[in-house]
């Protein structure tokens, strides 16, 4: 067959014709016509103004909430940072990992980070891949259902998954849910290997909703491991890890996938579902451990604590605020122990922020006073009921006998009033055989309009002084109410008030 006759065939293409015959007579050729999906992803990879309008506003929150958040590195603890080199800093990360400084908790580092990687290539080499998969058989999916599905994977996982940290908080700690989210995220991927339709996929977006919790608890794992001024060393080794297993995971991930699209298509998300395995394995190793360490740490700080609880170079606020601290922090015969060894300390502290807090409160009675006020009560509560022994030999009678008058005033709210009535029958109960005769008519006095408590005269600071009431030592200036309500609404039987909180508070306050 002659050169002639390929031209002048059926089907020979009239373009090739166009060229052999140099240029003469050139033919019409149909406009080709693109599948809708392929110049929809057009589109789809360009932002629309409302798009544009929503990402500005979002920019723009998040711009208002960082200039209203306060500054927590003041400018004192600025000033007396020092500077340093790069190599330094870098230096610093790496001692981590390898400082004998470190002795004891090296191999923790080590683990934390291995996890922290292995769940970051997860999350990075996903997208890389995920797109190409779903477009491939048997999905076949086009952009807009891409972009759908995508929208609710991210959206169950950092909105929902996030918001639910809170809640896992109250019964489990850092790396139980860093193991939730193992969990979540490997069960996901073996899912989206095995996929065959679109409902699995679906399905994997909500199995997988917790799957990005790992990686913000080894932070805080790792943060709560070292001490605050080595803070910018574990971040920093921590957004190296990030950055290398980003660069890895776009290349590793492709090539994988490349490899075995053929032999078995979702093979690359098993290979992330067998890193998840490691890091639940390892961080379950690591929860006994972790456990360990912050009980050693939790003894430091609180024997730090404690002991500035007695150390008289510090102001009672300072002092009254690591009292706290060893209250919340300590089991009740470990706090007796401690109020034993320190009650004059402790009662120094508690009232001379009782003195601050009185003047304050009659001054300007603003809610912060008022909850100071209720802090510093139950600090007296604890006095009462941790040192029983030495409240009986009326150790600090006289002191403790005029801040109960002062709660009882009548002049007070009705809410203060209540809770003098309820610390009143505690210290009273304590006191027995050795409760003053004044003592008795408080007691007598308590409900108003029953009994001697018609006119609550001793509440009022206007009976005589006597020798048994203090001692023959001459007495204190007038009694005066903390913290009146003025146009408080009173009950509409303020007996009958007092008188059901004086039956529950002898019922319930038994020493």
């Amino acid at each position: 067959m002659d050169q002639t006759t390929v031209i002048d065939s059926d089907e020979t293409s009239p373009l090739i014709k166009y060229e052999i015959d140099g240029g003469q007579n050139k033919p019409e050729v149909p406009d080709l016509q693109v599948p809708e999906w392929k110049t929809s992803s057009v589109a789809f990879q360009t932002s629309s103004p409302e798009q544009l309008r929503v990402t500005r506003r979002i920019l723009g929150f998040t711009f208002l909430l960082v200039i209203a958040l306060p500054e927590t590195y003041t400018n004192e603890i600025r000033s007396k940072r020092t500077y340093t080199s790069r190599l330094e800093n870098i230096k610093d990360s790496y001692s981590l990992f390898v400082s004998k400084e470190n002795t004891g908790k090296r191999w923790m580092y080590i683990i934390t980070l291995a996890v922290f990687s292995l769940t970051t290539y997860d999350v990075f080499g996903r997208v890389t891949v995920e797109g190409l998969y779903l477009l491939n058989y048997p999905f076949c999916w086009d952009p807009s259902e891409l972009g759908a599905f995508t929208a609710l994977r991210s959206g169950c996982q950092q909105i929902i998954g996030m918001a639910m940290i809170k809640v896992l908080h109250l019964c489990l700690n850092d790396e139980l849910i860093a193991v939730v989210g193992c969990l979540s995220y490997g069960a996901s991927f073996v899912l989206e290997g095995f996929a065959t339709n679109d409902l699995m996929m679906y399905l994997v977006a909500v199995i997988g909703v917790w799957g990005l919790l790992t990686a913000p608890m080894i932070r805080s794992i790792m943060s709560q491991m070292t001490s605050p001024h080595k803070q910018g060393a574990v971040y920093g080794a921590i957004a190296a890890a990030e950055t290398a297993v980003n660069l890895l995971s776009a290349v590793s991930s492709q090539t994988v996938y490349i490899a075995t699209v053929e032999v078995m298509r979702g093979f690359i998300f098993l290979v992330y579902a067998a890193f998840n395995v490691i890091s639940l394995v390892l961080m379950i190793l690591m929860s006994s451990a972790l456990a360990k360490f912050r009980k050693s740490n939790k003894d430091g700080d609180l024997k730090k604590a404690a002991q500035k609880v007695v150390d008289p170079k510090k102001d009672t606020l300072t002092r009254l605020k690591h009292l706290r601290t060893v209250l919340d922090n300590y089991e009740p015969v470990e706090a007796k122990k401690f109020f034993e060894e320190s009650y004059s300390h402790i009662y120094y502290i508690f009232f001379d922020n009782f003195v601050s807090v009185e003047s304050d409160l009659k001054q300007r009675a603003n809610k912060s006073h008022r909850e100071e006020l209720d802090h510093i009560l139950q600090i007296f509560e604890k006095i009462l009921l941790l040192l029983p022994e030495l409240v009986h030999k009326r150790w600090m009678f006289h002191s403790i006998g005029r801040i109960m008058k002062k709660l009882l005033h009548p002049g007070n709210g009705l809410r203060l009033r209540r809770e003098g009535m309820r610390l009143f029958l505690v210290w009273y109960q304590i006191l027995q055989d050795n409760a003053s005769d004044e003592c008795h008519q408080i007691f007598l006095q308590l409900v108003p309009g029953m009994g001697e408590g018609t006119h609550q005269d001793i509440l009022y600071g206007r009976n005589a002084a006597t020798p048994d009431s203090y001692g023959g030592i001459i007495a204190a200036g007038e009694i005066t109410p903390i913290l009146a309500v003025p146009g408080e609404k009173q009950p509409d039987n303020i007996t009958k008030f007092f008188f059901e909180a004086f039956l529950q508070f002898i019922v319930s306050e038994i020493i």
